[in-house]
């Protein structure tokens, strides 16, 4: 069965109708998608650039470098584990702290409803 039973109609004049466009697709998603995202309250962040694929390539790979290097350490039995850990918790927090500033929508407060509808 579906989640969503309750079918709405919108009617929007075109420029209503073209702004609704640009803004789901600066999001990267649909219409609807982006109505109901507007509808619980949260605030949809646009989708990253190339730029930001290109750096968390290159932070995932440093990563990678740095397990690389551990490996070859433990294997040698010659390692600083204490500096080695807090370098590699600072990357991984680093990228957790990227991916979330980029994906994670915010809250919106109702503010925004007077302002922009004047309700």
């Amino acid at each position: 069965m579906r989640e969503r039973n309750n079918r709405m109609t919108l009617r929007l004049n075109d420029k209503e109708c073209e702004s609704l466009a640009k803004a789901s697709e600066k999001v990267g998603v649909p219409r609807e998608a982006y109505l109901r995202m507007l509808i619980m309250g949260t605030q949809p962040k646009e989708k990253p650039s190339a730029d930001f694929y290109g750096m968390m390539k290159e932070l995932n790979a440093i990563g990678n470098s740095l397990n690389q290097i551990a490996t070859v350490a433990n294997s040698k039995s010659f390692i600083n584990v204490k500096a080695y850990e807090e370098n590699a918790c600072k990357l991984n927090g680093f990228i957790l702290e990227i991916s979330k500033a980029v994906f994670i929508p915010e809250r919106r407060d109702d503010k925004w409803l007077l302002q922009e509808f004047g309700l």
